[in-house]
């Protein structure tokens, strides 16, 4: 009797029809609960002692009804028939939503019969409605395995709820990834261009773009502009993206979509498609990358060869602010020495 005393003390709420259900009236109903009630309040051979509370009658819940389906440690709940009771589908509902508590699916009949569309993927115990031995077995059993821990109820509705949150989370994740990724090639950078001729014993031509990454904090890309000079500081044109995509595995990637207006000859335009990549950091900014692109004007062979580029950062504002708003003599002067020092050490 002490031994008993020292329990803790425990709730265990039933939601079932108490006045017809399939082939059973009130009277049988009632005698069913108290068989349950009797059976796992007199049980010795659980570490808790059970309370076995019942709902009422009334589809009007009540706050009292609230408050058992929210603090019930266990709470069983009977889905008997071909079209469940309302009111304990309802009960059922309120339970799952409002507590993470575990919750006992019974149903008479056997699994032949089928169970409610919404519930088919959760564990239901089937029983027989007029021998009810075997279910206080099973649900003894059950109240054992959840004090030991072997067995694991999960709420379905954090279970979705944290899967949306997972998911969430996920997709903040990236953009967050892609909103610093962005952040560290921002600014002007220097795009070595190599040509090589296509005609057998041709010369490889150099040319240099100075080129501008802005991170973009609509579609949490970047745009790209670019200017470009051939070997001697002349100007060729200007070309800018018209459409980014970004892969950020296993390493970034950008992959761009380009348009461009040539001043030789003049008013000649082109467009293609280009990919940065192999990305090298150097602290908390990228300051080296490779990569290549081509035009669509693909009947011109000439001009549809796919050339390589590297890219170097430009460390150097004053630098960066010249090729933005120097002089023509000035931005000459500085794609020829870029050029001409592109193979010593960068710093």
């Amino acid at each position: 009797m002490n031994e008993q005393k020292l329990k803790i003390e425990k709730d265990v709420f039933v939601i079932m029809p108490f006045k017809k259900a399939n082939n059973r009236n009130q009277e049988q109903l009632i005698c069913f609960f108290n068989a349950l009630q009797s059976a796992i309040e007199a049980e010795d051979n659980l570490t808790h002692k059970y309370k076995v509370r019942r709902s009422g009658d009334d589809f009007n819940i009540t706050d009292q009804i609230i408050r058992n389906l929210f603090n019930a440690d266990i709470v069983i709940a009977d889905i008997s028939g071909k079209q469940p009771n309302p009111n304990v589908m309802y009960e059922l509902g309120v339970r799952l939503a409002l507590s993470e508590k575990p919750v006992i699916l019974i149903r008479e009949g056997d699994k032949a019969d089928g169970i409610p569309f919404d519930l088919t993927t959760y564990h239901t115990t089937f029983y027989d409605p007029f021998q009810h031995e075997k279910l206080v077995e099973i649900l003894v059993d059950m109240l054992k395995r959840l004090e030991s821990g072997e067995m694991q109820y999960e709420s379905p509705v954090k279970k979705a709820l944290q899967d949306e949150t997972n998911q969430t989370y996920s997709i903040l994740r990236r953009r967050e990834r892609l909103r610093a990724f962005c952040s560290r090639v921002a600014g002007g950078w220097w795009q070595r261009i190599l040509e090589e001729s296509v005609e057998e014993g041709g010369e490889t031509k150099r040319s240099l773009s100075f080129v501008k990454f802005e991170p973009d904090e609509v579609t949490n890309e970047v745009r790209i502009k670019g200017h470009t000079y051939d070997q001697a500081g002349t100007p060729l044109g200007k070309w800018e993206s018209v459409a980014v995509g970004i892969i950020m595995e296993p390493s970034p990637k950008i992959l761009y979509y380009w348009e461009a207006e040539h001043e030789r000859p003049p008013g000649m335009k082109t467009s293609g498609f280009g990919e940065f990549e192999d990305f090298r950091p150097s602290e908390d900014v990228y300051t080296q990358a490779m990569g290549h692109f081509m035009n669509t004007q693909l009947s011109d062979r000439l001009i549809s060869w796919w050339k390589s580029v590297r890219l170097r950062k430009i460390l150097n504002e004053g630098v960066v602010r010249k090729m933005d708003v120097g002089s023509e003599r000035e931005k000459r002067e500085e794609v020829k020495r870029t050029l001409e020092k592109w193979d010593e050490p960068w710093l």
